[in-house]
């Protein structure tokens, strides 16, 4: 059975058990700014097992508005560096950025392409 997820003001609703087989295609695609504040930092850090310093110089880039998660460019377009085919890497320490996708309200104008990227997207009759 479907737990799905609704929320007031969007046209569909999310199965988030899909993420555990999807293969990281929200964190693929066209470059982004996700962006991590210091307390989701290290978080990240500790969940990595890595000293937040470290973590900061390896994985983010500071920028005026603040830390930046990097990108890598791969064959399946721009990467988050926590992307990993099997899944996200730090599932359980993601920014809270990532944790309201798809409910961005930038996707609800563009449902056929949130559904196509989004394994765990159900728009139309469900909703």
């Amino acid at each position: 059975m479907r737990s799905l997820i609704k929320k007031e003001g969007f046209d569909f609703a999310f199965d988030p058990k899909a993420c555990e087989s999807c293969g990281s295609k929200c964190c693929v695609g066209e470059s982004g700014d996700i962006w991590a504040s210091d307390q989701e930092i290290a978080a990240i850090a500790a969940a990595l097992g890595e000293e937040e310093r470290v973590a900061r110089a390896i994985y983010f880039r500071r920028e005026r508005e603040g830390w930046r998660i990097k990108e890598r460019e791969t064959k399946r377009g721009f990467e988050c560096v926590f992307a990993l085919e099997s899944g996200c890497k730090i599932y359980d320490a993601r920014p809270a950025q990532c944790r309201s996708f798809p409910f961005w309200h930038s996707m609800n104008d563009h449902l056929d392409r949130l559904a196509s990227e989004c394994a765990g997207v159900y728009a139309g009759a469900i909703v």
